[in-house]
């Protein structure tokens, strides 16, 4: 039997900032991700449910983009993985959301999403950037460290270890 794989070189992909229309995928982005155990039962989810409000306020402040796969002759472009920035106050803000769809990872996506929400931070002047994840997932945790995040705690959320990690933009040489 041949696997179908629909990895693609990752500069295939298309980033762009979400537009309200994309709400129903970002939810089925985010539900897909709770199904298979990245997102904990307990997350307040509201933030995608309501992504206008959330990301894509006016202030600028915050963001969310959505990564497209290219079409091919069967198959329209379609969305299949996302990162939002939230500006938390003053000059620290929070990665949140990030999404690959399980069968465009390990391409390089995940690390063009971060770039992207790294250069709004950048761009916004937001000194101090943090995020958290579940410590069973590896391959986010090595995506962040490569990135210059470091662990700063980890805590038991629902019976569940988060770990919740810290980046310094004013120390970041690319910055």
């Amino acid at each position: 039997m041949t696997e179908h794989s629909t990895r693609q070189p990752d500069r295939a992909y298309t980033i762009r900032t979400a537009f309200d229309l994309d709400q129903p995928v970002v939810i089925d982005l985010y539900e897909n991700g709770r199904l298979s155990g990245q997102t904990p039962e307990d997350d307040p989810d509201s933030d995608i449910r309501d992504i206008n409000r959330s990301y894509l306020a006016e202030d600028g402040g915050s963001a969310l983009w959505v990564a497209e796969s290219p079409g091919t002759e069967a198959e329209l472009p379609r969305i299949v993985g996302m990162i939002g920035v939230r500006h938390t106050g003053g000059h620290l803000a929070e990665i949140r959301r990030l999404r690959v769809d399980p069968g465009h990872r390990g391409n390089g996506l995940g690390s063009r999403l971060m770039e992207t929400a790294l250069a709004f931070c950048r761009d916004r002047g937001y000194l101090k950037i943090k995020l958290d994840t579940r410590m069973e997932r590896e391959q986010a945790i090595a995506l962040f460290q490569k990135h210059g995040f470091y662990l700063t705690r980890t805590r038991d959320v629902g019976g569940k270890q988060h770990h919740e990690f810290y980046l310094d933009l004013y120390r970041d040489p690319e910055g």
